[in-house]
């Protein structure tokens, strides 16, 4: 299965207010919980995040390191351009 987590507060009405970057890293391991409880096997996880995404998925790595031993995708595509 696919889960694409989205920033907290992304619906299809206008967010109330922004979150911060700890707020959002809270959401990803709230919504990452409850994936877990609905898994029928243990299950490879995969991160990926792009820009400030990958900040949050190195983050996340962190906390689910032990549990899940999640492979992680970090991508900054700015880095190539930049000297």
């Amino acid at each position: 299965s696919l889960y694409i987590i989205s920033y907290a507060g992304f619906t299809k009405e206008k967010p109330q207010r922004f979150f911060s970057i700890q707020e959002e890293i809270e959401h990803k391991i709230n919504v990452i919980n409850h994936l877990k409880s609905k898994w029928k096997k243990k299950s490879h996880v995969v991160f990926i995040g792009h820009s400030i995404g990958a900040w949050i998925a190195k983050e996340l790595t962190k906390v689910f390191r032990k549990e899940l031993k999640p492979t992680t995708f970090l991508l900054f595509p700015f880095i190539a351009k930049s000297k």
